[in-house]
């Protein structure tokens, strides 16, 4: 697993290749009080 700082200033987790081929971002929701929808706005 990778872990990069994203947008939100949140942990982004990266699964290895062989859980998600594509190695999609899944974000942390541990202690989170904005939601994406919410940065968009």
């Amino acid at each position: 697993w990778d872990i990069i700082m994203g947008f939100d200033r949140h942990p982004w987790l990266i699964p290895p290749a062989s859980i998600d081929p594509k190695r999609r971002p899944v974000p942390s929701y541990h202690r989170r009080t904005m939601r994406l929808d919410d940065a968009a706005a």
